[in-house]
């Protein structure tokens, strides 16, 4: 009777057990110092390439709270080229490391690779891509950098040597943060945006999203978005700069930015202050994820998980036909003023 009931409490810890072990994440979103990742396959398993050529190779990931759905990974992509056509999908040969949402399944394997191509918001190298075998290390003085290969010439690095880095990791909103032993943020990609931000995100002043030379060329192309003084601009990169768009203040504010929050675009004096401009745009779907992009047509378009990435939004509105696509083409100067919003 003894050994009959032992029996029994032995096969319930072992069911708990394993009920415990299934209920653990299977991401794998930080890092600690001295950790390096080849750019191949054999170095980063997680790995999927999918029906239009695209690769990514996830590095560090970090599941959607909701167990499966977009999620945020940091590693090597290369989004192909050009489409698939009838024919077979371009070779995919140029990567950047970055952020980029991937679909996952509850498991955290990426899937989904007909519609579900990685969308890259943001990268440490848009203008120097790299090839198969580069290689990004989290060096132990805590420094994140970029080589061309094993022991190669550095290509790009946060600049954060001897800052007390502990590690790395990627969080639920998309930013790509090195903190410290206190947990303290030392270094964040949310400071450094490239074409693209994510919910949350603020473009500071004195920082720029820059769109893409083409669909196809990611590097810096001549039209950008900048919070200044008066408000936020789109430029043609000119000299002078020419604007073509501008959500206006109703007073001039040194230091001004703004910021993308679930359902508006704001600009703010400081944080904390109530906004001095402020746009609505669409809410984020749960389980799902949101982005706007700068993109080389001029548009700030917002894109949004729909079983598929689907523009939702044209923050601008200015070109339905893309207006600043053609290099003969000019973009006219438009001003759009907003008061402050009433509480």
């Amino acid at each position: 009777m003894m050994m009959h009931r032992a029996t029994i409490i032995a096969l319930i810890c072992c069911l708990v057990a394993a009920g415990g072990a299934r209920a653990q994440p299977f991401d794998y979103p930080a890092a600690r110092l001295a950790t390096t990742w080849a750019n191949t396959d054999a170095a980063l398993p997680h790995h999927v390439v999918y029906t239009d050529g695209s690769v990514a190779r996830a590095a560090l990931l970090r599941l959607n709270p909701a167990g499966l759905g977009p999620s945020y990974a940091f590693g090597f992509f290369c989004t192909a080229s050009r489409p698939r056509g009838d024919g077979a999908a371009a070779p995919c040969t140029e990567f950047l490391l970055g952020v980029a949402v991937v679909y996952c399944n509850s498991g955290a394997g990426i899937t989904f690779v007909t519609a579900g191509v990685p969308q890259v918001v943001w990268s440490a190298n848009r203008g120097i891509p790299v090839r198969e075998g580069a290689t990004t290390e989290l060096t132990p003085e805590g420094d994140l950098v970029l080589r061309s290969g094993s022991g190669g010439a550095v290509l790009w690095s946060t600049g954060t040597k001897g800052r007390s880095v502990a590690g790395a990791r990627i969080g639920s909103d998309g930013n790509l943060v090195l903190f410290d032993g206190r947990n303290a943020t030392v270094w964040q990609s949310f400071d450094h945006p490239t074409n693209a931000l994510l919910v949350g995100q603020s473009l500071k002043h004195g920082a720029r999203l820059t769109a893409n030379v083409s669909a196809a060329d990611w590097r810096d192309g001549r039209l950008y978005l900048a919070v200044g003084d008066d408000g936020l601009s789109a430029y043609v990169n000119a000299a002078p700069p020419q604007r073509y768009y501008q959500l206006g203040l109703s007073e001039t504010s040194p230091g001004a930015y703004a910021t993308y929050t679930n359902g508006s675009l704001t600009v703010s004096a400081r944080p904390g202050a109530p906004p001095l401009a402020a746009m609505e745009l669409p809410t984020v779907g749960a389980g799902t994820v949101q982005y706007m992009r700068l993109e080389h047509d001029g548009h700030l378009r917002i894109y949004e998980w729909r079983s598929g990435w689907a523009p939702v939004f044209d923050v601008l509105r200015l070109f339905p036909d893309g207006g600043c696509a053609a290099a003969r083409t000019v973009c006219a100067r438009t001003t759009r003023s907003a008061a402050a919003p009433t509480r």
